[in-house]
């Protein structure tokens, strides 16, 4: 048999479980702060068979120094298929290196101090075949796997992914001749 509160103490009851029950969850990337900013860039046109390169730029908006995990964003290079790359004949496939992880360690995450960023440069050409002259559509489809203000490297089930939105970059292919 169940015992049952009066009616003017079940609001309070239910409230307190909730907040019980958010403590007790872990964070995931829905709650995550929008603290990163993300930008990518390319140059608009290119000569078929040149290289092609994308520049990957995070940026901390927060007031404190922010450690973030760089797998399968660029700032690591290919590990992993992070990115969308469209053109004329439609998805490109990836032709770079699949990972499996261990725990992160210390130098995998990089620093973001309070106002900064980071950037690094990829050349996509490298896992991406881009065979055919036209228009071509770069979009970042990964996540931050983790992203703290706290110690670093953390574990698996204490890590909280970060889902950042970083805009499209197009890409004119000329042919060679």
């Amino acid at each position: 048999m169940c015992n049952r509160l009066p009616p003017g103490l079940y609001a309070a009851w239910a409230a307190a479980m909730l907040s019980c029950l958010s403590l007790a969850m872990p964070a995931t990337a829905a709650e995550a702060p929008p603290l990163l900013s993300c930008k990518m860039s390319a140059p608009a046109k290119l000569r078929a068979g040149a290289a092609v390169p994308l520049t990957f730029e995070l940026g901390n908006r927060g007031k404190k120094a922010l450690y973030v995990l760089n797998w399968n964003t660029p700032l690591e290079g290919f590990f992993g298929r992070y990115l969308n790359v469209t053109g004329p004949q439609g998805e490109l496939e990836y032709g770079g290196a699949m990972v499996k992880r261990a725990q992160p360690q210390r130098e995998e995450y990089v620093i973001l101090p309070p106002g900064g960023k980071v950037a690094k440069t990829v050349n996509l050409a490298s896992v991406y075949e881009f065979k055919s002259a036209g228009s071509y559509r770069i979009e970042f489809t990964g996540r931050i796997a983790d992203a703290t203000t706290g110690k670093i490297p953390r574990a698996f089930e204490q890590q909280t992914a970060a889902e950042i939105d970083c805009a499209a970059v197009t890409i004119e292919i000329t042919s060679g001749r």
